[in-house]
């Protein structure tokens, strides 16, 4: 092999393919175009994975290996909220791939080891896999919605917005929006805002749930 010439691996492929899908978005990363960022034809991508599909599954993986999973002698409740507050941090970190988080399947090492940490605290406050399954569902999409929401809000001067809002809004006909205003503009706002929304997941979990007779 030529010096210099590093050789192309499924992990140097997966990787590239998250870095040119997050600043272009999964749906429009084509073979070619993850091919000539790799330096490579083609074919030779198909030697390590098959096609697009694969790609994304790969891709989703490899965001999902980013989530450490807590130990389980932790009760569910902490154990979710770890889970749920790491999450959103990857969604954040990778907004262009964040929507692989909830439409691929979880068929690699690491999307499977945290789907199974997920799964084990729900069942462990007391859903049976039905329950368990719904638990999964909300948390992930609750998590990685309000990530998208703040990605797209960082790109928005809010504080313009609070101001216009402020000026051309009747105190008398919408005094709770006038109230909200300052709040809203503030972009600090966004960590309570998480935290207040999966609090009241994980509040409601816990009264739907039953727990398992010791």
């Amino acid at each position: 092999m030529p010096r210099g010439v590093t050789t192309l691996t499924r992990e140097r492929i997966v990787e590239a393919a998250a870095s040119l899908a997050n600043e272009r978005g999964i749906e429009r990363l084509t073979m070619r175009d993850l091919a000539a960022a790799l330096g490579v034809g083609t074919m030779s991508i198909y030697y390590h994975l098959p096609d697009k599909q694969s790609v994304k599954e790969a891709v989703a993986d490899f965001l999902w290996a980013e989530i450490a999973v807590p130990p389980k002698r932790l009760d569910w409740q902490t154990r979710m909220r770890a889970i749920a507050t790491a999450l959103r941090k990857v969604a954040r970190r990778h907004p262009g791939l964040a929507a692989l988080l909830l439409t691929r399947r979880y068929t690699g090492p690491e999307g499977l080891r945290a789907v199974e940490a997920l799964l084990a605290a729900a069942r462990d406050a007391g859903f049976e896999a039905r329950g368990a399954v719904r638990c999964f569902r909300v948390l992930v999409g609750y998590v990685v919605g309000i990530a998208q929401a703040e990605v797209a809000r960082s790109a928005v001067d809010l504080g313009a917005s609070a101001r216009w809002l402020k000026g051309s809004v009747a105190a008398s006909r919408f005094p709770n929006l006038r109230a909200a205003l300052a709040v809203a503009a503030n972009r600090r706002f966004a960590d309570q805002e998480f935290t207040f929304g999966l609090e009241i997941l994980l509040e409601g979990f816990h009264r739907r749930a039953r727990p398992r007779s010791r």
